[in-house]
């Protein structure tokens, strides 16, 4: 019975908080170096929203792998087009650019691939708002100019609303699990014109947070076109993220503290806060896989409130992979695997 019982919690990994999935600037926002491994799949029904929800995409089927990385703008292709920019997103060799603050991410352009294809927004889209949670909205209008080989071609505009319409348990494929994550739909609905013909566009997206893992972890787009001859036609867009490795052992509380390990995976750089009930003694030290010490983050007093260490194997000089970091306050030992990308 042990066996079959071992057997049963091996098929299916859990992954859990016990708090509610909150977006903030700090554990959610585009910060600069960070990567986003993602792997296409083909577009699903993206299921009810509200609360207590169970989206079951363990059957997603991938077509192939890409990712995402963020960058400053001021060394991206095209980033001197937009003076109140400070982040770019390059996905597929295109890039996306934002303003992105403690408030909220603003996106105010795009270029494509090749270069030729630019997109400048006079009025940005609000692409999130900080804090943001379930239940959480937001809405506005946007507009811009589509420019083509330097010269302008036409004009965007509409108007988009964003909320937090379901949070749930999401399973997605390899057995992986997560609750309390928080869906965000958001619907832009605008006109194109190009070189004087309109096209009506419905942009439905769907995305699924978690607490500890910056960015979403499955995305669905739906887009709706209308043209000027009454014609309509469809296309969809999906990816999830296959590389977090969490587990419950990634937040850990007790009486006298509360420790946070995130993101993980993690590129560049792992965080690993610590809430201190009452001034403790702590000792925080990184292992490789064969137990040698190559790194003490801290070790002695400190006191009560909120700390964050950091830890990264590049710095050091050491090859990416996966470390064992082990946290010690008073006398309550705990260790994390984390894995460095």
């Amino acid at each position: 019975m042990k066996r079959i019982s071992l057997l049963i919690i091996g098929l299916s990994i859990a992954f859990s908080t016990d708090a509610q999935t909150i977006l903030t600037y700090k554990t959610h926002g585009l910060l600069p170096n960070e990567k986003n491994p993602m792997r296409l799949t083909k577009y699903v029904d993206p299921g009810t929203n509200g609360q207590n929800v169970t989206w079951n995409f363990s059957t997603l089927e991938e077509t192939v792998n890409f990712t995402g990385s963020v960058q400053q703008s001021y060394i991206t292709k095209g980033g001197e087009r937009f003076s109140t920019v400070n982040t770019a997103l390059e996905e597929f060799g295109n890039f996306f650019f934002f303003n992105s603050n403690s408030n909220q991410l603003e996106q105010y352009g795009y270029l494509s691939n090749n270069g030729n294809t630019i997109i400048e927004y006079t009025t940005p889209f609000v692409k999130m708002r900080y804090p943001f949670s379930y239940n959480s909205s937001y809405s506005g209008f946007f507009d811009g100019k589509y420019i083509f080989s330097d010269k302008e071609i036409g004009t965007i505009s509409g108007t988009y609303n964003v909320t937090g319409d379901a949070i749930g348990t999401l399973q997605l494929p390899e057995g992986k699990s997560f609750r309390n994550a928080l869906r965000v739909k958001e619907v832009k609905s605008y006109n194109q014109i190009i070189n004087g013909v309109t096209t009506k566009i419905e942009e439905t997206t769907y995305r699924w947070y978690i607490n500890e893992h910056r960015f979403p972890i499955l995305v669905f787009i739906n887009c709706n076109y209308t043209f000027e001859n009454g014609q309509t036609s469809t296309s969809t867009k999906a990816a999830y993220n296959s590389d977090i490795l969490l587990s419950s052992n990634n937040v850990l509380s007790n009486s006298d503290y509360y420790l946070e390990v995130f993101p993980n995976p993690y590129y560049e750089k792992v965080n690993i806060k610590l809430h201190l009930e009452k001034n403790s003694k702590v000792c925080i030290s990184v292992y490789d896989l064969i137990g040698k010490k190559i790194s003490v983050l801290t070790n002695g007093y400190e006191n009560a409130g909120d700390i964050t260490y950091n830890f990264s194997a590049k710095e050091l000089g050491l090859a990416r992979g996966t470390y064992i970091v082990k946290v010690i306050v008073n006398n309550s030992e705990t260790t994390r695997k984390i894995l460095e990308l």
